[in-house]
């Protein structure tokens, strides 16, 4: 309750009400008496400008203490000094009128009533309004709340995705390498090493939400360079990029289990070659990313998705929100295209 704090925005405010005060008084006094406009104006001007000068000094003087007070309390001051300066106001108004300080008992109980009922108005308006303010300072409070816990939850569950995908993508490239172990030991000796390598970059990876595409590109291509090891001239790829997007931002691990996926499908006894191409380029504002594989294809209306598919796509709308495009195309013998549109965001 901030009305009466005597500030020069609340004064304005005050001298609204007394003048409204003031006209109301007069027009039930003119009409009441059947007196000359003029004199019940003049009369009533003198009464509520008296009275309204010694209410307003009155709880200016004391407002910061009646704020103070509970709400009981401080409604029974607020009447007391209303009511003293009631008094002093008529007694002041027929001193001014009349020359000398007999109060007309007709003029102060008609004064204490409307004071009374205009006061009682105004505290009960700029007490609503406070606790309407209060309770709508309240409700933006929680919200801000529960914006933090959104995002603290989001941001948890991305870690935790995160904690997930490498070792999915350890365990998938062990089962690689493992079959050159009685095939070809010395392959499989450097197929270590490079899995020691790739796996160095993917740790580097799972502390960071995004990452530059030229690094997402090189971990691909080492990844690809580990599985050609063991498929030999049966696996072709390639990897386009513009050199201005080579430094923009994307979600660490994003392409890779798309590749991946399209090595683990591929049918190794088929005779043919499986080539895959990634391609990224800029549209309209947005990274286009593309993974095609000429591989087996599958149903994608009628084939549940595995985790790295699942992965992808709830990363993208915990990063992203409703801000990406993310398509599966494939038919079965086909092969497979993957289209990703995600905001350009450089470093």
């Amino acid at each position: 309750m901030r009305w009466f704090n005597c500030k020069s925005k609340e004064l304005k405010k005050i001298i609204i009400y007394v003048f409204i005060l003031f006209l109301f008084i007069g027009t039930i006094d003119m009409l009441y008496s059947g007196g000359t406009w003029a004199h019940s104006y003049l009369v009533t001007f003198v009464y509520t400008i008296s009275c309204s000068f010694f209410c307003t000094t009155f709880l200016c003087a004391i407002s910061q203490d009646v704020f103070k007070f509970n709400r009981g309390l401080y409604y029974g001051v607020f009447l007391l000094l209303v009511t003293g300066g009631i008094f002093l106001g008529v007694i002041t108004g027929t001193l001014i009128l009349e020359g000398r300080l007999l109060i007309p008992r007709w003029v102060l109980l008609f004064s204490l009533l409307v004071g009374f009922l205009f006061s009682v108005g105004i505290t009960s308006y700029f007490y609503l309004k406070d606790s309407l303010a209060e309770k709508i300072s309240i409700i933006k409070a929680m919200e801000v709340e529960n914006e933090k816990l959104k995002r603290l939850e989001s941001e948890a569950r991305l870690r935790n995705l995160q904690a997930k995908l490498n070792p999915h993508f350890l365990f998938n490239t062990l089962n690689s390498v493992a079959a050159l172990v009685y095939d070809d030991p010395e392959k499989a000796e450097t197929s270590i090493v490079k899995l020691a390598d790739l796996y160095h970059k993917v740790l580097a990876f799972s502390s960071q939400t995004l990452i530059p595409v030229d690094e997402e590109l090189e971990l691909i291509r080492n990844y690809l360079e580990l599985e050609k090891l063991r498929f030999e001239d049966r696996l072709k790829f390639r990897i386009e990029c513009l050199d201005d997007l080579k430094a923009a931002q994307l979600p660490g691990l994003l392409i890779e289990p798309l590749v991946e996926n399209a090595v683990k499908y591929a049918k190794p006894d088929s005779g043919q070659a499986l080539e895959i191409e990634v391609k990224i380029e800029t549209k309209e504002g947005f990274i286009g990313i593309s993974v095609n594989d000429n591989g087996q294809g599958f149903e994608v209306d009628r084939t549940a998705f595995g985790f790295g598919l699942f992965s992808i796509q709830e990363r993208l709308r915990l990063i992203y929100k409703e801000n990406y495009r993310f398509e599966i195309q494939s038919s079965k013998g086909k092969g497979t295209n993957v289209l990703i549109q995600l905001p350009l965001k450089n470093k």
